[in-house]
């Protein structure tokens, strides 16, 4: 009888059905010792946390909040949310809690689907358990006469649902984050601040989830250089990504608001269901070459966290654009953070 061959033997091997291995005995796990803020304060957004101005504009009104937003580009409003003596409590405290859960092997739950290294803050969803660190649901409110003005389109007067956190940038870590839209109907955006290089966002105009990867127009183009307790509102369907870092490390957070009811009926305002008028400029096919843009969403098990390559056209265009960027982040605060 011939012998069999390599080949034959390694099909019978995987055509066999094995009982899977016994896991080796574990001595039982030690349980972590309890983390213990340094800073407390860092965890509620208390008077101390707004910046000055933005406090005087939510005692004033909706309209006091809208004079303050500073429009930056296609759909994009800057404006100042948080103090800077905030942003540096708790971009320690965040730094703080992810060295006692390496040391004490404790494993945070990733953001979302693309960024592994950060920190759920508040998250209320209605999907899972509810999370929270630091309640945001005032800054949501606080943020929806805002946003139902600028995001109509969107249903920007509708957002009863969040998910905040905090994503980390090093050069040891997530450099930068691929072209992308968000799980959101709003997002903002807001630097913590720390000593970094690069990291710039730029836009490329929204789209609904039928129409992702369709080209970009000239006009729909738009970047921005962060900058500490500043909050870039924008659409979450409108398409961005992230410039990679080159020094030191960034924190931001992240506040996905949601319009949840119009999720659940399956509102075309969303994005998610068909395709409305106003979705415009996009055309029937994708530009040779150019990667189709992925949904960050809220990280589940077994969820993908690949990362496509940027298209040379986008890459060349950003390499020329990054020059500004440099120039307009080292440039004065236009508000001074004492005013």
């Amino acid at each position: 009888m011939p012998r069999p061959s390599p080949l034959q033997l390694l099909r019978r091997a995987l055509g066999r059905v094995r009982p899977a291995p016994k896991a080796a005995p574990r001595p039982a796990p030690t349980p972590p010792s309890p983390y213990v803020p340094a800073r407390p304060e860092a965890w509620c957004l208390g008077e101390g946390a707004f910046h000055p101005r933005y406090a005087a504009a939510l005692a004033a009104g909706p309209e006091a909040l809208a004079a303050l937003a500073e429009p930056v580009g296609p759909g994009l409003w800057a404006l100042p949310v948080l103090s800077e003596p905030f942003c540096a409590a708790l971009r320690a405290e965040v730094s703080r809690k992810q060295a006692w859960a390496a040391r004490e092997g404790v494993e945070l739950d990733a953001p979302n689907s693309m960024n592994r290294y950060g920190l759920i803050l508040d998250s209320q969803t209605g999907d899972e358990a509810p999370t929270t660190l630091i309640d945001l649901t005032p800054l949501r409110e606080a943020l929806l006469p805002f946003a139902a003005r600028l995001f109509p389109e969107h249903g920007g007067e509708h957002l009863d649902q969040h998910h905040g956190f905090v994503v980390t940038y090093t050069l040891g870590g997530d450099r930068d984050l691929a072209f992308h839209a968000d799980d959101a109907e709003v997002t903002l955006n807001l630097c913590l601040g720390g000593g970094f290089e690069g990291g710039e966002l730029y836009f490329e105009g929204p789209r609904c989830l039928a129409h992702h990867d369709t080209p970009t127009h000239a006009e729909e183009r738009a970047a921005w250089a962060h900058r500490p307790g500043v909050a870039l509102l924008h659409a979450g369907a409108n398409r961005h990504g992230a410039l990679p870092l080159t020094a030191g490390r960034r924190d931001n957070l992240i506040l996905w608001m949601r319009a949840g009811g119009l999720r659940a009926a399956g509102d075309a305002r969303t994005g998610l269901e068909g395709c409305v008028g106003w979705w415009g400029l996009h055309h029937t096919g994708r530009l040779r070459g150019a990667p189709a843009p992925q949904l960050n969403h809220r990280r589940r098990p077994g969820s993908a966290t690949t990362s496509p390559t940027a298209s040379t056209h986008r890459a060349l265009f950003w390499s020329i654009t990054r020059k500004r960027l440099r120039q307009r982040r080292a440039a004065p605060p236009r508000h001074s953070s004492s005013a």
